[in-house]
């Protein structure tokens, strides 16, 4: 099990996670061939804490993320949210958890029914938990509508009648109708341009500070999860392959994939990228490598990565890798860690901009853009 939690103690773990989707069929005696997806993810998070989940696209994230949720069942492996696993006990205690674990969409429009308006959409889940008294329910959907930074007016629109950071944040309200305690964030400011992004960090932001809330926040850009981790989680091919406290992996990364992930990033100097220091497809997870899943794209791999999967090992307080060679990893360049300040320094300042536009006002400013 993955250590380093840096909060007040683990108010989710996830234990040797799994989900293995049947591929093909059994006919004519051939035995069935599994999709891993995600195949032993294990991690804590503290409570108050945001822990980010990076890795490129089709590592699985996102399915970890579900798996939370109780969206998708694990092929194996468990949850234990406030320490009582997934499961346990009667149906009613199993409500009781899955409303303090919400979820996040990727796509706000089409995770809102196009035939509810915004205050439908937040008084539904208020309704079917029976979280308020009807003549009451408005009342909270306007409380909510105000908390995520929207007049009380958007209560009658529809989601297209809604700017994309709009509607996400009508998604963020509807998850903190339940009173969650944990809410996971699937590339939930993915789809929104820079300045948007700056705003529903700052609300996330504020939310967790107000509310005491804890974060699994799911994105690829390595730029947005700086500004907002406490934690970073590296995956790849269904398996975390670094774990260590936000400013770590920028500075002094111990595994080659979460340097290549930092060698990616867009360089602010003539529009150009930095040359990454991997190449190669993803291996498919129907027939993953041998070894170090990794070796098959690793610039710095051995005849040991072929033939051994490297176990997680803690080389620092709060910072676990699983790599052979973590030792000869060397530290990003200065001018490349120069290049992802400047990279993310706009989003430094986009978010200090809006730090005092909170509440109603950053509803407005959205509004006007």
């Amino acid at each position: 099990m993955l250590e380093g939690a840096t909060m007040t103690g683990p108010v989710l773990r996830a234990v040797d996670l799994a989900k293995h989707y049947p591929v093909g069929s059994r006919w004519f005696g051939r035995s069935q061939t599994l999709l891993r997806a995600v195949d032993g993810v294990s991690f804590e998070v503290a409570k108050g804490e945001t822990l980010s989940l990076v890795g490129e696209s089709g590592c699985g994230k996102s399915t970890t993320g579900r798996m939370l949720v109780q969206l998708i069942d694990p092929s194996s492996g468990h949850v234990e949210f406030e320490g009582r696993q997934y499961g346990a006990g009667s149906r009613r205690k199993a409500l009781r958890i899955s409303r303090r674990i919400q979820f996040v969409f990727q796509d706000p429009y089409a995770s809102l029914n196009p035939r509810m308006t915004a205050g439908e959409a937040i008084g539904e889940p208020l309704s079917l938990h029976n979280m308020v008294p009807r003549r009451q329910r408005w009342t909270r959907v306007a409380e909510l509508l105000e908390m995520v930074g929207l007049p009380r007016s958007f209560a009658a629109r529809y989601p297209h009648e809604l700017s994309g950071g709009q509607r996400q944040r009508v998604g963020i309200a509807r998850a903190l109708a339940l009173e969650p305690s944990f809410i996971v964030c699937d590339e939930a400011v993915s789809a929104l341009d820079v300045s948007v992004q700056a705003q529903v960090l700052n609300l996330l932001k504020t939310l967790k500070m107000r509310l005491g809330l804890s974060l699994l926040f799911i994105a690829h850009d390595l730029a947005v999860v700086k500004h907002i981790s406490d934690r970073i989680a590296v995956m790849y091919l269904g398996r975390l392959v670094e774990v260590a406290e936000a400013s770590e992996p920028f500075a002094n990364p111990r595994h080659p994939y979460t340097r290549a992930l930092l060698g990616a990033i867009p360089q602010p100097v003539f529009g150009r990228v930095r040359a990454a220091t991997v190449g190669g497809d993803v291996p498919s997870p129907i027939d993953p490598p041998s070894g170090c899943r990794f070796h098959t794209r690793c610039p710095m791999k051995t005849d040991i990565c072929a033939r051994i999967d490297p176990a997680m090992e803690t080389i620092a307080p709060g910072h676990v890798v699983g790599c052979h060679r973590w030792r000869d990893v060397e530290p990003m360049p200065e001018a490349g860690r120069a290049a992802d300040d400047v990279h993310s320094a706009r989003i430094q300042r986009l978010l200090g901009f809006f730090q005092d536009k909170a509440g109603s006002a950053a509803g407005q400013q959205e509004l006007r853009s």
